[in-house]
């Protein structure tokens, strides 16, 4: 999957697609990546293995909020054994690392393989889309969340932290 390295900030998108096809499903997800194209609500892509979800963002990043030259793309499964220091940073004393919110900070943060990604940071992850904000591990401060948040996760694989995240998000694909 090009530019879906862990933690690398992707250029402008060439080429964002928007479905084409004259079917009515055709015809309901391009109205739904349009509606999402023009809002800066969070989007929950949900789809079988191989229906393109990690294709989706590139289109959905078309917003006053996420220029497309600021598209930051995590792979749940890649984030290691503290996931959710990887997605909010740490801090330890006065060091503090940045997490993939920080570095996708006023751009877009594309989350590939929600279902992949631990209970514990999916639980940190509602909270944070909740409360707008997140503390960063071991920190005591919360930082304002300034990043459009796409995810994408195989249909059929949902768990009871899922729910709390689709019923945080805004727009459901």
């Amino acid at each position: 999957m090009p530019g879906a390295a862990n933690g690398c900030p992707s250029g402008p998108r060439r080429g964002a697609r928007v479905p084409i096809g004259k079917s009515k499903l055709t015809q309901t997800l391009r109205e739904q990546v349009q509606q999402a194209a023009a809002s800066s609500s969070p989007v929950l892509l949900i789809g079988e293995l191989g229906s393109g979800r990690e294709a989706m963002p590139a289109t959905c990043i078309r917003s006053p909020r996420a220029p497309p030259s600021l598209f930051f793309m995590v792979v749940a499964a890649s984030l290691g054994a503290d996931p959710a220091a990887a997605l909010f940073g740490n801090e330890r004393g006065r060091q503090v690392t940045l997490g993939a919110f920080d570095q996708a900070a006023g751009g877009s943060l594309f989350i590939y393989g929600l279902e992949d990604l631990h209970s514990e940071a999916q639980r940190a992850l509602s909270g944070a889309i909740e409360e707008n904000g997140y503390t960063r591990v071991g920190g005591r401060d919360k930082v304002a969340l300034n990043v459009r948040w796409i995810a994408s996760a195989q249909e059929g694989s949902r768990g009871a932290h899922r729910r709390s995240l689709s019923a945080a998000t805004s727009l459901r694909i």
